[in-house]
C-alpha cells in the first residue's frame, strides 16, 4: 500500500495536505510548518523532509492508539500519523482530518484517523508493505 501526501499551503504555522491512498484522496493532513528560524527539519518545530517512508505499527504513547509510525526519517525519530486538530497537537507528526475549521484548523479528525488505520489495518493482515511518500503538490492552483 503506497500512502501519497501531497503538500500544497505553506502557512507560517502550518502546512496542508491532501492524503491520497493507492492514488485515491482520503482526506487532508496537517503539519508543523516547514521552516523554524530558516532552518528545515528541526525536531519538534517543523515538518519532516518529503521523501518516501517505510512505516510500522506502533501503540502511541502520546495519543493513546495504534498508530502508524514513519520510518529513517532523517534527524527525526517518532514520527507518526494521528488525529489532532491543531498544530499544537503535533510534535513534528501528520495529522489527519476530512475538513478545514480554520487556517490552521483541521476538523472531523477521528473520523478521518480511524478510516485511515481501517484501511492501513486491513493492508497489515494481508502482509503488504505500507509506504508514505510525502511530496509537493505540482500546481497548488489546481486544489
Amino acid at each position: 500500500m503506497k500512502i501519497l501526501i501531497y503538500r500544497y499551503q505553506y502557512l507560517t504555522d502550518c502546512v496542508k495536505g491532501l492524503l491520497l491512498i493507492d492514488g485515491t484522496w482520503l482526506c487532508h493532513t496537517l503539519e508543523l510548518p516547514e521552516t523554524y528560524n530558516n532552518t528545515q527539519n528541526v525536531p519538534l518545530k517543523t515538518c519532516i523532509p518529503p521523501g518516501l517512508y517505510s512505516t510500522q505499527r506502533k501503540f502511541s504513547d502520546h495519543v493513546h492508539a495504534q498508530v502508524l509510525e514513519l520510518l529513517s526519517v532523517f534527524n527525526r525519530d517518532e514520527i507518526e500519523i494521528h488525529m489532532g486538530n491543531y498544530p499544537a497537537d503535533t510534535e513534528g507528526c501528520i495529522l489527519v482530518g476530512n475538513a478545514w475549521g480554520g487556517t490552521s484548523m483541521i476538523g472531523d479528525s477521528e473520523a478521518a484517523f480511524k478510516l485511515l488505520m481501517n484501511k492501513v489495518s486491513q493492508a497489515w493482515a494481508n502482509d503488504e508493505t505500507v509506504y508514505v511518500q510525502i511530496k509537493e503538490l505540482p500546481e497548488a492552483s489546481d486544489v
